[in-house]
């Protein structure tokens, strides 16, 4: 399994596999070809590439000799620089199968059939994990729910590179986009082979070894931070900075002076942290280890009194983006104890740390941007109010009565979950009104005790109360209170990364019965067409009871 993976991994840096050219038209189309595949995965491998639906590949060598589905691959005598003549025309949508023709049975169907079939009957590519190549599944996680992110995976589409590409960073980007692909018309698990490879040529850190030569597990978060900067850098950075790029503004007060204040400064970050371990104050709520981390402090020279002295740092979020993502800081490091006998070393902490399917930031932002996020606020509370009225209106009870249990959180033990629609939730970005709210959508967990070793899950939103797990190879579908128990406090699958989608209020006009809130009826919505929209609340206890956001951490903190 693993090693054998591995040992073809270390084939291909090393030349073992084969570089040919697709001669197609005017166009010569690099192609790494692994000689233990079968003719079908080439085929697969040109498609990506190409669109070309793989029935109507026509590949011929120089010999005369054409590669079908069933050609033995080893037995064609291939060899390093062979140009290929390849025949065949780019569909421009997806071709559907015509089910009047014959009837189908699942036997007949290749898996690129099967996939087609699929996406012809639900709108949708079918759910396909990725193959572990020796301790890559902290890879295969982050892949799987970056996909999540359909602008970026969009925007991959028209990344022009190729994976032959000199550049190792620009060549790993059109790994990711010939990887996302591949998962959309393979039907079956892929083999992320030229992906594996291409990541530890860019980042030499990941093709580290243990004693034995095996592969090291490798940190997923270091993992994701590097193919989002790689992204930024070589690619389209002004779109990484809309999806991720945070921006804060700091402030630095002497504590032993106060009247010392610093200039306030803007940072940027990519993430949010969650603070975990804080010494004599446990964190419970991702919440709460959000706002830890906003604040903090630092020792620098002041002029005042002439000498280094305590600041005291405050962070304010100034620019929210179209996703947040936040790292539950649970590696750190470890001293050496002579006393017990322990060597220095990273750590993980197991601490069960609850999180909201609903993230609400207005509070850690600024309070320019608190003003800004009121208008969308205002028009949600308008439209809450309206369908509550209409509602208990249309059953025959008198909303003045019945206003404050249904609006009220007095109790919140009686507090409902009302789900997001996901036409709500899909709302393209600049289409509704923000409100500083964030619905998740995406998850990476560690399942283990150690920081080196134990394995990465990859766990994405599908659809109304269903998520799908990727588990490598394997995928399975769950439901959302199994990715709130995924809190930690033992051995089971605990959050490691978190992915949030923004979410919109889609205005709508006021209703002739009701009064206008002017905060939320701008000139620009007087005429705009009605629409319904789904109330949005929080989903668990931890949601009702913290609420806050915060700044981006390291990956290991040293811990005193």
């Amino acid at each position: 399994g693993i090693n054998a993976e591995y040992m073809g991994i270390q084939q291909f840096a090393k030349g073992g596999m084969i570089q040919v050219t697709l001669r197609w038209g005017k166009q010569n189309v690099p192609l790494t070809i692994d000689l233990n595949e079968d003719a079908a995965v080439l085929k697969a491998q040109i498609y990506a590439l190409t669109s070309i639906p793989t029935d109507k590949q026509k590949i011929l060598l120089k010999s005369g000799k054409s590669i079908t589905d069933t050609t033995d691959v080893k037995a064609l005598n291939l060899k390093d620089g062979m140009t290929f003549m390849l025949i065949g025309t780019p569909e421009d949508k997806q071709e559907k199968i015509d089910l009047t023709k014959k009837p189908l049975f699942a036997e007949d169907l290749t898996s690129v059939d099967k996939a087609k079939l699929y996406q012809q009957k639900t709108g949708e590519a079918i759910p396909v994990g990725l193959i572990n190549l020796g301790n890559t599944c902290y890879l295969n996680s982050c892949i799987q729910v970056l996909k999540k992110v359909k602008e970026l995976t969009a925007d991959l589409v028209n990344y022009k590179g190729l994976y032959t590409n000199p550049n190792k960073k620009m060549a790993l980007i059109a790994a990711i986009r010939d990887t996302n692909r591949m998962l959309d018309i393979n039907g079956e698990a892929v083999r992320p082979l030229n992906l594996v490879v291409t990541l530890k040529q860019a980042f030499p850190l990941f093709d580290e070894v243990d004693e034995q030569g095996h592969p090291k597990q490798q940190d997923a978060e270091e993992c994701w931070g590097n193919l989002i900067t790689t992204m930024s850098q070589f690619h389209n950075s002004a779109l990484i900075k809309q999806l991720f790029e945070i921006e804060f503004t700091s402030q630095l007060v002497n504590q032993e002076a106060p009247d010392e204040v610093v200039p306030a400064t803007v940072e940027l970050s990519n993430k949010l942290s969650c603070t975990i371990d804080n010494e004599s104050n446990p964190i419970n709520f991702l919440q709460d280890g959000l706002k830890c981390s906003l604040t903090g402090s630092i020792t620098k020279f002041s002029p005042k009194l002439n000498r280094d002295a305590v600041f005291m740092k405050k962070m304010a979020i100034k620019k929210l983006p179209g996703y947040l993502v936040v790292h539950f800081v649970r590696f750190f490091w470890k001293k050496a104890h002579t006393m017990a006998g322990t060597r220095a070393g990273k750590a993980k902490i197991l601490r069960n740390v609850a999180f909201p399917k609903i993230l609400d930031a207005q509070d850690y932002c600024s309070e320019e941007l608190k003003k800004q996020l009121e208008v969308g606020r205002s028009e949600e509370t308008r439209q809450l109010e309206e369908d509550t009225k209409r509602m208990l209106e249309s059953r025959g009870k008198d909303p003045e009565e019945e206003k404050r249990p249904l609006l009220g959180k007095e109790d919140k033990k009686e507090e409902k979950e009302v789900s997001v629609d996901d036409e709500i939730l899909n709302l393209p970005f600049g289409e509704g009104l923000d409100t500083g709210k964030y619905h998740l959508v995406g998850v990476v967990t560690h399942k283990g005790r150690y920081a080196d070793s134990g394995h990465y899950v990859g766990w994405t939103y599908h659809k109304q109360n269903t998520w799908l797990k990727f588990d490598d190879e394997t995928v399975s579908s769950v439901k959302t209170p199994d990715i709130l128990a995924l809190r930690g406090g033992g051995d089971w699958h605990m959050t490691y990364i978190c992915l949030y989608r923004k979410l919109q209020v889609k205005p709508r006009a006021t209703s002739p019965k009701s009064s206008p809130i002017k905060e939320a009826k701008p000139q620009h919505l007087q005429s705009i067409h009605i629409y319904t929209y789904t109330c949005l609340l929080y989903t668990s206890d931890a949601a009702d009871e913290r609420s806050s956001v915060d700044l981006g951490g390291r990956r290991i903190i040293k811990k005193k």
